[in-house]
């Protein structure tokens, strides 16, 4: 007979309650069958356990009401953000050259800004504590996502009279399956750090890739990323704190600022991606940040989405109606106000309940929608309209103050469209522009072109030496213009701006300078534009 055990309350002799736990078992004294039964106090113990049970229910719980207090957080803070930004962009927009205003106007933006990326990091580090982050693949251009980090520090870069050099692997393939918001939250906080704590020198940004074998149709590279900069580095004891949440370097948090959480989120991200960081640190010298990101799979570069480099301002859709779907009054101004010159008739629903009914009497081209909302919320009515064979095809997007991944998700079996507040006029522009009809007025064209050739009596100047030159230009730049090659580049329009010079050329010398700048802050979309500015100059002057 096996031993057999069981809990007992029992009470003592002193008319006590205790929890006693009782063995019993068959044994022989002799020839005699008897029953052995032994009994041990466990009233402690099995209190202990039930506190470890209540207070892993406590911990649960309070972990749930912060997640859900942080949502909310997010929601409210989010919601007058909205119109603080909007407001101020739309402000912006409007007063045209007063640039002191400008200044100040810019000043709350960058400070709106810089709240949103506090509220972001407590927000993620939440997500990653309750194990709720999730990593999403897709395909991406890593190239052009480094070069818009790189662009974003640039300025700051200059004010501080630092350097910022990027060095590209050539063969870096043109897509690979990653994660875009992660990579540029990753690079926008080693890069970030790296200009904030440089004071004198430059930041040096590394990207390359190490091949790996290919595994049947796959091909799989490691990307590695290195971040150098000769800023305040590190004593030894520094470089584990600062993967820490809330820690900073003792004493510089006044002078540099920061909430302490950007290289706790870096590390972790990196780790979700199943990646490593590390850092090499001399105190007073320096420090690099290394991240490798292996076995990423190419992708095909026709599946990225690359960024589309345009003023919003510029943008006029052809005339439609759509419907603007919010119960917050000043967030539905700061649609209208950054739509006013669109082109487009906007009506207004308070709820989706009223948005239901105007949709049933009058036509829209598309829907703008909150999610929270009182009587019908946007979840609500998005369900109405994709069951309605009317409305199914009819393209909403969201416009909503929580970013959280799992309510994206849920929602995108009825729409693919999404932003998240505080929202810019660009964004918003540029999701319109992928439903509704416009005409994008061209800053530049042939005829504008040519009316300033006009506007400067370049005639006279026109000679066929002028010409000679500018065609033996294009010709030895032809390999840098189509490579992109920005060293090459740079000496070239050296000599373009000499050309312009020599022959009083205006037009060829602000165009050169302007290339030159957009070469210098590596803006890619800027490069681009300029060279065709260019192109369409130079056949202007042909024709001349």
């Amino acid at each position: 007979m096996q031993v057999q055990r069981i809990e007992l309350q029992i009470r003592t002799f002193s008319n006590k309650s205790i929890t006693g736990l009782a063995s019993f078992d068959i044994i022989f004294i002799g020839n005699t069958k008897c029953l052995l039964s032994v009994i041990v106090d466990i009233t402690e113990r099995k209190k202990n356990e039930i506190e470890l049970v209540l207070a892993r229910k406590q911990a649960e719980e309070a972990n749930k009401l912060k997640t859900e207090f942080l949502a909310n957080m997010s929601h409210e803070i989010r919601t007058p953000m909205n119109a603080i930004l909007g407001f101020s962009e739309i402000i912006k927009d409007r007063i045209g050259a007063d640039a002191e205003i400008a200044e100040y106007l810019n000043g709350i933006q960058k400070s709106g800004s810089s709240l949103i990326l506090i509220i972001n990091d407590i927000l993620d580090m939440a997500k990653i504590e309750a194990g709720k982050m999730e990593i999403n693949y897709t395909p991406i251009c890593p190239l052009t996502i480094i070069n818009e980090v790189k662009d974003v520090f640039v300025m700051v870069a200059k004010q501080k009279k630092i350097d910022i050099h990027l060095f590209i692997d050539e063969t870096l393939p043109n897509a690979v399956m990653l994660d875009e918001l992660r990579l540029r939250q990753v690079l926008f906080n080693i890069v970030g750090n790296a200009v904030k704590f440089t004071e004198k020198g430059s930041v040096i940004i590394n990207i390359f890739k190490n091949n790996k074998i290919t595994s049947g149709e796959t091909n799989l590279i490691d990307l590695v990323i290195e971040v150098k900069d000769t800023g305040i580095g590190m004593k030894p004891e520094q470089m584990t704190e600062i993967f820490e949440p809330f820690r900073q370097q003792h004493g510089k948090v006044a002078k540099y600022g920061g909430n302490g959480l950007g290289l706790s989120i870096t590390k972790r991200l990196v780790q979700l991606m199943n990646g490593s960081f590390e850092v090499e640190s001399k105190f007073g010298f320096g420090s690099t940040f290394s991240i490798m990101l292996p076995n990423l799979v190419l992708a095909n570069s026709e599946n990225t989405v690359i960024a589309t480099d345009f003023k919003a301002n510029k943008i006029r859709f052809i005339e439609n109606t759509i419907l603007l779907v919010e119960d917050i009054a000043t967030n539905r101004e700061v649609i209208k106000g950054y739509l006013a010159d669109s082109n487009l008739h906007i009506d207004e629903a308070e709820n989706g309940k009223i948005a239901l009914t105007m949709l049933k009497r009058k036509s829209y081209k598309l829907v703008l929608l909150d999610l929270h909302m009182p009587k019908l919320n946007g979840e609500q009515l998005l369900q109405k309209l994709r069951a309605n064979p009317t409305f199914e095809k009819l393209p909403v997007i969201i416009i909503t103050a929580n970013g959280k991944q799992t309510e994206i998700e849920k929602l995108k079996q009825y729409t693919a469209s999404y932003l998240v507040k505080p929202i810019s006029k660009s964004q918003l522009i540029s999701e319109l522009l992928r439903y509704l009809p416009q005409i994008i007025e061209e800053e530049t064209s042939k005829e504008l072109l040519a009316a300033q050739v006009n506007e400067h009596n370049l005639q006279i100047s026109y000679s066929p030496k002028l010409k000679e030159a500018l065609e033996t230009w294009f010709l030895m730049s032809s390999s840098a213009r189509k490579s992109l090659n920005t060293d090459k580049l740079k000496l070239n329009l050296i000599e373009l701006e000499n050309i312009g010079e020599e022959y009083h050329c205006l037009p060829i010398v602000a165009v050169a300078n302007e290339l030159a700048n957009a070469v210098k802050t590596f803006s890619i979309g800027k490069i681009n534009e300029k060279l065709i500015e260019l192109e369409v100059l130079f056949d202007a002057l042909k024709t001349d």
